[in-house]
């Protein structure tokens, strides 16, 4: 059960955009210090920060497409992973690990 406080109407669509806008959280999240730790690069340089992007968003799909995999396998395989019973980690986390 989730509540779901807002100044809005309440109907289903305020819950989609709730689910929507936590999807994007856990995201800015797994980005800046969930996986790779972009809150501490201290790169400089443009080509260089360009390059480390790339190869980021590119492991970031990747890891995205393991977690995706691994929740099609079904609870076993994600328990392996994770072993909580309830699902705690993003796709991107249960992909990175």
């Amino acid at each position: 059960m989730v509540a779901v406080i807002s100044n809005e109407i309440a109907c289903r669509a305020r819950l989609r955009e709730y689910g929507y806008n936590m999807s994007i959280e856990q995201i800015f999240r797994d980005d800046k210090s969930g996986g790779f730790d972009m809150a501490h690069i201290q790169l400089q340089h443009a080509d260089r920060i360009e390059r480390l992007l790339l190869a980021m968003a590119i492991a970031t799909l990747w890891c995205h497409e393991l977690g995706e995999h691994v929740l099609q396998q079904g609870k076993t395989a994600r328990r392996l992973i994770a072993p909580r019973p309830r699902r705690k980690l993003s796709l991107f986390q249960l992909g990175l690990r």
